[in-house]
């Protein structure tokens, strides 16, 4: 037993089921696929990316908040407040499982020739 054991494992059981899966949706009839929308996907892809760039730029107090409201655009029935306040949520618990629990060097804040966290 290897330390690759465990993944290989996993990612064979993961296969597996994927293929019964895909199997089992080809044998039953069922409704017609309707259209699908790419403003979710394009939305998380474009918050995914923005928070890639911004984390070592501006740090994580910076760059979590735009990305969970990047995020939350990507369904249309999205408010406003509902937004704020999860981003804010968001990030208040990310910083404090990141810095304080897991004790992770990510910066919280970056002011350049002011302040860095």
């Amino acid at each position: 037993m290897g330390p690759a054991l465990l993944p290989r494992a996993v990612a064979t059981l993961l296969a597996l089921a994927g293929a019964g899966l895909v199997a089992g949706g080809l044998m039953k009839e069922g409704d017609m696929l309707t259209r699908w929308s790419l403003r979710g996907p394009l939305f998380v892809f474009i918050a995914l990316v923005a928070f890639a760039l911004s984390i070592r730029t501006v740090g994580l107090a910076g760059g979590r908040p735009h990305r969970g409201a990047d995020q939350r655009a990507a369904s249309p029935e999205t408010r406003p407040r509902e937004l704020l306040l999860f981003a804010l949520l968001v990030t208040a618990l990310s910083i404090g499982l990141f810095r304080f629990i897991l004790h992770l060097p990510i910066p919280i804040l970056i002011i350049p020739r002011l302040l860095v966290l």
